[in-house]
């Protein structure tokens, strides 16, 4: 069965982003079946709480041990997954901190790891994904698919609910995901 971790990248507890993670999860609700080959994991980096990465030891030198329960646990996640879909927020026209956190904090867990981008915002994400595909790139990962969320058109940004249009690009991301 092949595992696809499904990620908010924002800080923000009641943000967007978490609205929108959570309409993806029904999205995957409603088209899952019991003997469906893929299964969806979805985390959060507002709950995951990773601390500013400050380590001794940089992630890609070998035999890093990990101490920290945070970010062990988000290591374990990434590796366990056969493909990593970022749901990415543009923040001053890149992605959040706690997203680039949250890939500083590891390393060969990102090589060769498949990873599909679907940003959001007034741009909908466009240079936050800019950056955020330098960033996947030198850490090792293969970046798969792109997509932007559209604030106005794909989201309300009243509600943080997706149009029929927004739930078509989602719908369509999640089918081609890697």
């Amino acid at each position: 069965m092949k595992t696809v971790l499904i990620v908010s990248s924002s800080a923000r507890p009641r943000g967007v982003g978490r609205m929108i993670l959570d309409q993806i999860y029904e999205i995957v609700s409603d088209r899952e079946k019991p003997n469906d080959e893929v299964e969806y994991v979805f985390t959060d980096l507002s709950k995951l709480r990773l601390p500013l990465f400050d380590e001794e030891t940089i992630p890609s030198a070998g035999g890093r041990v990990i101490e920290n329960s945070s970010a062990l646990l988000w290591s374990n996640l990434v590796k366990e997954a056969d493909a990593v879909m970022f749901l990415t927020p543009e923040y001053n026209h890149s992605m959040s901190a706690s997203q680039k956190n949250a890939i500083d904090w590891l390393y060969d867990e990102w090589a060769g790891k498949n990873v599909s981008l679907l940003g959001y915002g007034w741009s909908g994400g466009s240079m936050a994904v800019e950056s955020l595909q330098q960033a996947i790139k030198h850490v090792g990962a293969k970046l798969c698919l792109t997509n932007f969320l559209t604030f106005g058109d794909e989201i309300s940004p009243e509600t943080g609910r997706l149009s029929v249009d927004g739930m078509i690009a989602v719908s369509e991301m999640l089918d081609d995901i890697c």
